[in-house]
């Protein structure tokens, strides 16, 4: 289970107009930087994150930076479906 905030909010692109950054990569600012904190309405889409007032950009993600895609990681590959019984 993903525990840490950016990883949930970046699972969603930004519906933000002036940013609309992809799945998998931080929020922008018109201005083509990575922005300091995710926008409201991008973390907003995460149930347990919709009490938060913010929640900021990741050291890892180089806030203040010029902002650029980051490459899609692929997902595990799929659980291969089995047979349970319960006694």
């Amino acid at each position: 289970m993903i525990t840490d905030p950016f990883r949930l909010v970046e699972s969603h692109t930004c519906p933000m107009s002036t940013c609309q950054a992809p799945a998998g990569s931080p929020c922008r600012t018109t201005s083509g930087k990575v922005a300091l904190k995710y926008h409201t309405a991008r973390f907003q889409l995460v149930p347990a994150l919709r009490s938060e007032l913010h929640v900021a950009t990741p050291a890892v993600r180089h806030p203040g930076s010029a902002w650029q895609a980051l490459p899609v990681q692929k997902l595990a590959a799929p659980a291969v479906p089995m047979e349970v019984r319960l006694a």
